[in-house]
């Protein structure tokens, strides 16, 4: 998407040279469509107020007189999702940092809400934004159900927000004990759990619980540190921070099918909890740079990502639960869920002798809860390969080098024989290819009038590939140019370059995006860095600030 900086005055009493700003997090993490929003930055900043800068159009992003206190404003009509947050000095600029848009009112915690009888009432729905200040901290969230009605509560902290937590989460049934004249003066409030859960996307976790009876329940959030340590006492922290959605209406979880290719239209079912197949509509990508499209549902809490691939797609079917399998055709990008009533599916394909077949299954690193096993078989049925845990995610991935023309089927299924409504899964079957991709080894550069400089591009060779690859930068700014650069087949280019950016001497302060793309035989990929968040895919948008001169 288009990024367009958020402008403010920087109220500067001099011109010497400051650090860039370091924005480490923001809270609350995230805001309602249509709302203002107070919000704390916390970070080191030399100089303020600073500007900021919001990769979403739509939210406007100002600083207070106050040190670290901002207004964030978004518009109503804002996508929902992750929008993405930089401090912007006059000598450079932070790294992103997420701020979190969604649909439902919001509130702040309160403390102290750790123990049964001081949990904070909430009305349904709602968003909490709050924090695990200190070691022990445990909050508590007082909500109302009646028989038959299904809470749905997601945390998010560690998945999206970077939080170092391991968060768990219960609910818990709120029974209020008449006082004894001899011993209670007061009524005893206690909590019975009925439902836990301590990982489901990463290291969040997230309920989805039907009341058995109407009464009381109260929602419990508390964490261990996602690093694991020594100490098993429940942690907390200035950054433990997190929001909890509570709902009784919709709570989007995935689309299928997870992957659309970029250039075509086409429509995508929403699926979570209270939410059943929803149809929402994709256009075709406007720029080559974005990977994603996120999707919604109007008045419906939470958002989805669907990838936007170069390949054909396709969903699983009632065929691919059966022994023959369905029949797909490669390359192939393929949706699925492994249902309850059925643990493995199959997909059939042709291949040629000797033509290398690259097959990777996502799920655990997509957030979803499937330990994929990938299993290749013949025509006959004989098992050729298996594949399980290729990547720390638990993710599968294997090479396949057909030993004859003929028919192959590929199994998919759970290690431990699983399957339910969050066992999703993407399965690509594409021709092994040789290749190329470009990694930055930073997100922000600055750059001064009459100036250069550098920005570093490691090159990745795969499966082969010989070619020599033409560097070049996009969308620079007036005033800043920068030569194309090539990384040659052999050689020390082989591996890596760097990328000079020049600044005229009456280069006009500024800042904004700016992509670095390699080029080689009519194939483009853009260069990307990656951000320390668990659910956060490698990034295109490397900003750039042309300072004073």
């Amino acid at each position: 998407m288009n990024c367009l900086p958020v402008v403010l005055a920087l109220l500067v009493a001099s011109n010497a040279s400051a650090a860039p700003p370091k924005l480490a997090e923001l809270f609350p993490a995230g805001g309602q469509r249509a709302q203002t929003i107070a919000v704390q930055a916390a970070g080191e900043f030399e100089t303020w107020p600073v500007d900021f800068w919001c990769d979403r159009p739509g939210v406007h992003v100002t600083a207070d007189q106050e040190k670290g206190k901002l207004s964030i404003t978004i518009g109503e009509d804002v996508t929902p999702g992750v929008s993405w947050i930089r401090a912007v000095g006059p000598d450079g600029a932070s790294s992103p940092r997420p701020f979190l848009i969604d649909q439902l009112p919001e509130l702040e915690e309160l403390e102290t809400n750790d123990l049964p009888a001081q949990a904070q009432a909430v009305a349904l729905p709602s968003i909490v934004n709050g924090r695990l200040g200190k070691s022990g901290d445990v909050d508590g969230f007082f909500v109302q159900l009646q028989a038959g009605e299904t809470l749905a509560a997601r945390l998010t902290a560690n998945w999206l927000l970077g939080s170092p937590m391991d968060a768990v989460l219960q609910i818990c049934e709120r029974v209020e004990r008449t006082p004894s004249a001899q011993v209670d003066k007061e009524p005893q409030v206690e909590a019975f759990i009925v439902a836990q859960n301590h990982d489901t996307r990463g290291l969040d976790p997230e309920i989805v619980y039907t009341a058995p009876r109407a009464g009381a329940y109260i929602v419990r959030a508390f964490a261990f540190p996602s690093d694991p340590n020594g100490n098993v006492s429940f942690a907390g922290g200035a950054n433990y921070i997190y929001r909890l959605t509570l709902t009784k209406s919709g709570l989007v979880d995935h689309a299928l099918p997870l992957a659309w290719p970029s250039d075509a239209i086409g429509e995508v079912r929403l699926s979570g909890a209270n939410v059943t197949n929803a149809l929402v509509a994709l256009a075709p990508q406007s720029s080559a740079a974005e990977r994603w499209s996120t999707v919604f549902l109007p008045n419906v809490a939470g958002a989805t990502d669907v990838a936007r691939v170069s390949h054909p797609c396709t969903l699983a079917t009632e065929a691919a639960n059966s022994e023959r399998g369905q029949e797909v055709a490669i390359p192939q990008v393929i949706s699925g869920r492994l249902a309850s009533e059925q643990a493995t599916q199959r997909f059939r394909f042709h291949a040629n002798k000797g033509k290398k077949l690259d097959l990777s299954l996502t799920s655990r690193s997509l957030g979803f809860a499937l330990d994929g096993v990938l299993t290749v078989h013949d025509a006959a049925g004989t098992m050729l390969q298996e594949v399980d845990d290729v990547q720390k995610e638990a993710d599968a991935a294997l090479t396949f080098t057909p030993p004859a023309d003929g028919e192959y089927v590929v199994a998919v299924r759970d290690l431990y024989g699983r399957s339910g409504a969050s066992f999703v899964y993407r399965l690509d079957i594409l021709p092994q290819q040789p290749g190329f991709a470009l990694t930055l080894t930073g997100d922000a550069f600055a750059l001064t009038p009459g100036k250069t400089v550098e920005i570093p591009i490691a090159v990745e060779r795969l499966n082969g590939f010989n070619q020599a690859i033409e560097i070049s930068a996009s969308d620079l700014p007036a005033g800043v140019m920068a030569e194309t650069v090539t990384s040659e087949p052999t050689g020390d280019s082989a591996k890596g370059v760097k990328l000079v950016l020049r600044a005229a001497d009456d280069a006009a302060p500024s800042q904004g995006v700016v992509r670095v793309s390699g080029k080689s035989a009519g194939d483009q990929h853009f260069a990307a860095y990656t951000l320390n968040f668990p659910g956060v895919p490698p990034r295109t948008d490397l900003f750039l600030v042309v300072a004073k001169p």
